[in-house]
């Protein structure tokens, strides 16, 4: 499933990537999520064999997939969602079916990422590093930088209670890997860089703002929902602070970065040193 909002100069380059892929029989749904014309994209996959849907308004992306899914959830092994602006290398999806049919507990699969950047330098997204994909550290930040990395097996899908919806946009993804290991599916990792990701201006990961609305709504609403009282609402929120001390430090110097650490000692102490913490502990372990 590839949702297109205003997706012209990046989606014969995905879709072309899409059928390069090997070993699997593929069904691809563009959804055109209310992108006005002249600004949507179907005369520029007339020549790709996918099924086209047109929204007539804008519903958001985490229900463009949705639409997606409906169309073969239920005739499908696995299923993709591709962002538009993304691409795979060939090898992805042989690589991630061969790990779901290895691992049979495994609801998803996640790959390494080649990050294409207008602000650094080409660069894997998780480097030595790894994702531990288990609910206690999904729940204090989200480890996938996109659902492109992702393969999830259509059975764990279909299993899930809810599907995400949530009123700010933006986490829908880290909502959704929420469901799947709270409903006791697991998570494995591919080290392979199999997948392009790319971060630009108009990329929905630099509406900070828009991000964090969205965060805090996932927190509130759906964390008791599935289980995570409010030890894991301030190891979250702890895990934020961390995060600003840090980008504070970084851009305007070691005092700066000091200051802000005293501030949020003050305000989310015992927050702020768990997450301290889980900070080093990850680094000691190499994980996300």
């Amino acid at each position: 499933m590839i949702p297109v909002w205003y997706g012209r100069p990046f989606i014969r380059d995905t879709l072309a990537s899409v059928f390069r892929q090997q070993g699997a029989h593929l069904k691809v749904v563009v959804v055109e999520d209310g992108t006005p014309p002249p600004h949507h994209v179907a005369d520029l996959i007339e020549e790709f064999p996918v099924h086209y849907v047109a929204l007539p308004t804008n519903q958001g992306v985490a229900r463009a997939r949705q639409r997606g899914a409906a169309l073969c959830i239920d005739e499908v092994e696995a299923l993709a969602f591709l962002d538009q602006d993304d691409a795979w290398e060939p090898g992805f999806l042989r690589a991630a079916l061969q790990s779901l049919a290895e691992n049979p507990q495994a609801g998803f699969v996640v790959s390494e990422a080649w990050v294409e950047s207008d602000r650094t330098p080409p660069h894997r997204l998780y480097g030595r590093r790894r994702p531990s994909l288990t609910l206690a550290d999904l729940a204090v930040a989200n480890q996938i930088a996109s659902p492109s990395q992702v393969l999830i097996r259509a059975q764990a899908y279909r299993t899930l209670p809810v599907l995400p919806d949530l009123a700010h946009p933006g986490s829908d993804d880290w909502l959704l890997w929420l469901l799947l290991v709270a409903s006791g599916w697991q998570g494995t990792y591919l080290p392979h860089p199999w997948v392009r990701y790319r971060d630009h201006a108009h990329g929905a990961h630099r509406r900070r703002a828009a991000m964090r609305r969205s965060d805090r709504e996932v927190v509130e609403r759906w964390f008791p929902r599935l289980g995570l009282g409010t030890r894991w609402v301030a190891r979250h929120r702890g895990r934020e602070a961390v995060d600003r001390v840090w980008q504070i430090w970084h851009r305007w110097g070691w005092q700066a970065g000091i200051r802000a650490l005293y501030q949020e000692l003050g305000e989310h102490r015992t927050a702020l040193l768990w997450a301290l913490g889980f900070r080093l502990r990850h680094r000691l372990l190499g994980l996300v």
